[in-house]
């Protein structure tokens, strides 16, 4: 695992920052806190550095001086802020699935509400494609992370060294398609036993199955996942008494094809290619169904 860059560990100004908020959020809004030459003591930092750590605070609405009568924390002291993080490679790849988009507004759609609700904050982040940046965050959300202005992240591809980052500032976090302790992840198995049981239900006796290949990664897929999920699909079928048909398999994990075909590098293409095997035959049966699983 790489680790985050030591040119980036946090100094002094930013250890001053982060024991300010601490202070802050422990004495908790509208609290008083010793006066300035007193934090300077407390702290053990310059006047420099603490008029730095200042002004960074001031900006993020955690603390608020008061000429002539003290330092306050904020009201908004307790106000959360949140950071949404996004692989870009998830839209920018050819042929990237339009699932990532339908997350992105997902999530958008939350944000804005909890935002009215409950007055939390939502802020949307590309990570930093792999061998373009220092950092394992962009930039302004590495300094914020440093400033103790984040309180939690949510992640859809989230990197090994932003994980690391991450865990090594007390950042709660949870991913989806990405490394992370805390992971949603998607029951495709479920979904295709749930699924070719619907359609068997609903009369199709000849099916289907297209797991396509991973685009956006680069690779063939999650080949355990793919066989799992294929062992789930043939049970079903002879659980119903009903035969496989190894024609109509075709998993890009596995790099099985319909007919021996070359596998497209998009999932569109993939999609298309699978129907038009089925459908695009005149002998196929009104009761072929195609059932599109992504592990």
């Amino acid at each position: 695992m790489k680790k985050t860059p030591p040119a980036k560990a946090p100094n002094r100004t930013q250890a001053a920052v982060q024991h300010l908020h601490d202070m802050a959020r422990e004495a908790g809004a509208g609290a008083k806190l010793p006066t300035f030459n007193e934090l300077m003591q407390q702290i053990g930092v310059s006047k420099a550095t603490l008029s730095a750590a200042f002004a960074q605070l001031e900006k993020a609405r955690v603390l608020q001086r008061k000429h002539g009568v003290g330092i306050f924390v904020c009201e908004s002291i307790h106000h959360t802020s949140f950071a949404i993080i996004f692989d870009p490679r998830f839209f920018r790849v050819k042929g990237a699935s339009p699932y990532w988009h339908l997350v992105w507004n997902a999530l958008s759609d939350v944000a804005q509400s909890r935002t009215v609700v409950r007055n939390d904050s939502f802020a949307f982040h590309l990570a930093p494609l792999e061998g373009t940046a220092n950092a394992p965050l962009s930039n302004d959300l590495y300094d914020a992370v440093i400033a103790g202005r984040i309180d939690g992240v949510l992640a859809v591809g989230l990197s090994e060294e932003a994980d690391d980052f991450l865990c090594q500032h007390d950042i709660p976090f949870v991913t989806h398609a990405g490394s992370g302790s805390w992971q949603v992840n998607i029951d495709g198995v479920g979904w295709v036993r749930r699924a070719t049981e619907y359609l068997i239900e609903k009369g199709c006796h000849q099916l289907a199955i297209l797991n396509p290949s991973d685009v956006v990664r680069g690779s063939v897929g999650n080949a355990a996942g793919a066989i799992h999920s294929l062992h789930v699909f043939l049970d079903v079928l002879l659980t119903h008494g009903l035969r496989e048909h190894i024609e109509l398999i075709k998993d890009g994990a596995l790099n099985l094809a319909f007919a021996g075909q070359q596998l497209s590098d998009t999932h569109q293409g993939q999609g298309y290619e699978a129907a038009m095997s089925i459908f695009g035959n005149k002998k196929a049966s009104s009761r072929t169904a195609l059932l599109y699983a992504m592990i």
